[in-house]
């Protein structure tokens, strides 16, 4: 609702940015009320399990975000021109966007494994990792090979022909954008066991793949080397987490990674077809790549596996008269 002269300027917008911010804190801090600031008492055992906790997840955040994006910036303005950087900058805003969906589905996945951690409930956490998650993994990878057919003409579309370079390294991102839903998928149940020194274990290296690749692929391949850094280093993670976890659970959780397949085969369509020929062949892979996870991993319709998703939407699904 800016006047168009103060939405073509930088700073009005930030304003936006900080006034909508206000707007929730103020009324945060109006519902919580000022009580809730008031220090509370703990012990030292109290606070040393709290530090125990919480150190591995502080420097994982800092791995984490000086180990991905800044990194590629850093390295394309060493190599390439700032327009390079223009170009591989909306291809991260756009596929951060999707992986929203990713740190959502984390966030409601934390408390679920919380309860069955607490109550010790083993093999509903086994029967939740091979009865829901793949259901999951496998929509996200359908939507993301859709969203990856239609891509091509919506950003010129939207930002301008001058954008068109920035279709392949989003598309590359894709394929980390799935990576990190299996990585995303897992963490909270390491988190509620506790194990976040493992976590921090599996950051460090994921990290480090992303700076070398960076360094290596960038000089050689443009944007598109920052794209296939970040795919390997979320290869790394999700790799390293799968493995973990299916240690801890009993279950060979390496075999996920097949749920990348259809992403993988539409991007590679996307490098090489064009026109209505890379819609046939776009939507040909996806439902071939379908059927044959839904038989790799026995998909089929199951009433537990309902049951369990609409436990994780809140009982207020259940609220219906009758």
């Amino acid at each position: 609702i800016l006047p168009e002269p103060l939405a073509r300027e930088p700073l009005p917008v930030l304003g936006c940015y900080v006034v909508g911010s206000a707007i929730v804190s103020v009324w945060a801090l109006g519902a919580l009320g000022l009580q809730v600031f008031r220090p509370v008492r703990l012990d030292r055992d109290s606070l040393r399990a709290m530090w125990r906790f919480s150190l591995p997840l502080i420097a994982t955040t800092w791995v984490s975000l000086l180990g991905t994006y800044w990194i590629d910036y850093i390295v394309i303005t060493k190599f390439l021109s700032l327009a390079h950087l223009g170009l591989y900058s909306l291809a991260n805003q756009v596929a951060g966007v999707v992986q929203q969906v990713t740190i959502i589905s984390s966030s409601i996945l934390l408390p679920h494994f919380s309860v069955l951690v607490a109550k010790g409930d083993t093999g509903a956490i086994q029967r939740f990792i091979s009865g829901v998650l793949p259901w999951g993994f496998l929509a996200l990878s359908l939507f993301l090979g859709l969203f990856m057919l239609h891509v091509g003409p919506v950003v010129p579309a939207l930002f301008g022909r001058e954008f068109d370079a920035s279709v392949q390294p989003l598309a590359l991102l894709m394929i980390a954008t799935i990576l990190l839903a299996l990585y995303n998928s897992f963490t909270p149940l390491l988190t509620a066991q506790g194990a976040t020194w493992t976590l921090m274990w599996i950051t460090l290296p994921t990290a480090a793949v992303n700076i070398v690749m960076d360094l290596l692929l960038v000089p050689l391949l443009g944007i598109n080397g920052a794209a296939l850094s970040t795919v390997l280093a979320y290869a790394t993670s999700a790799g390293l987490v799968l493995f973990v976890v299916g240690r801890r659970v009993g279950q060979p959780l390496l075999s996920y990674a097949w749920f990348g397949l259809p992403v993988v085969l539409v991007v590679l369509c996307t490098f090489l077809l064009t026109g209505w020929t890379l819609y046939v062949c776009g939507l040909l892979l996806l439902a071939g790549s379908a059927l044959f996870l839904a038989r790799l991993f026995g998909l089929r319709r199951n009433d537990e596996v309902m049951i369990l998703l609409v436990g994780l939407l809140g009982d207020r699904f259940r609220r219906v008269p009758g």
